[in-house]
């Protein structure tokens, strides 16, 4: 009698592929918001912000709309994307369209606004400004940089800081620059191999 009872109350493969697939679909109803809001992005946000940002990519699935400020963290599977984001974002492509603050950590990072805090990955780039450090292989920094950028590839317009890699372009330097070529466009020796200054 017991050895009936322990069979029937053993899941059978079919009971353990649904189990399995529990967790995936209250993912796909967390996504389902972001999905519904994906198409409409330029209406105002439908809260005033949310802790966290879990993305496959914002055309497809995402928890929040884009437009949602999130304070707190973001992951993606491909590529996130957010208005503004303040605090951690990671995942393959990142990207923030307006304010970022906080550490971004993936292949590729791009803000297309101000920047504060840390970029780290293959490419980074703030296209407005940016305070803090850019670690990856190839750093970009559009207008005023403060801090340090760190990579085989560093360029920036006005830096106050450091700048240390293989390939270091600066349009107005305040600080030093560390590398093979190093240019500093406004400075009193537009270029010097291995380290060059600015004031």
């Amino acid at each position: 009698m017991r050895h009936r009872n322990a069979l029937r109350s053993t899941p059978t493969p079919v009971h353990r592929v649904g189990l399995r697939l529990v967790p995936l679909l209250l993912l796909l109803l967390l996504l389902a918001p972001g999905i519904a809001a994906a198409e409409d992005d330029e209406s105002p946000p439908i809260l005033p912000f949310f802790p966290f940002q879990i993305s496959i990519a914002p055309a497809w699935a995402q928890i929040m709309p884009s437009n949602v400020p999130i304070y707190g963290f973001g992951i993606n599977a491909l590529y996130g994307l957010q208005h503004e984001l303040y605090g951690f974002d990671a995942g393959v492509f990142n990207e923030v369209e307006r304010a970022f603050g906080g550490a971004e950590v993936g292949v590729v990072n791009i803000t297309r606004g101000d920047a504060v805090g840390l970029q780290a990955g293959v490419g980074n780039a703030a296209e407005g400004g940016m305070t803090g450090l850019q670690l990856g292989g190839v750093n970009f920094v559009e207008k005023d940089f403060r801090g340090a950028q760190l990579g085989a590839g560093n360029t920036a317009d006005n830096v106050k800081g450091a700048q240390i890699g293989i390939f270091n372009y600066a349009e107005d330097l305040k600080g030093i620059q560390f590398g093979l070529l190093n240019f500093n466009s406004k400075g009193p020796l537009f270029f010097l191999p291995i380290v060059n200054v600015g004031w």
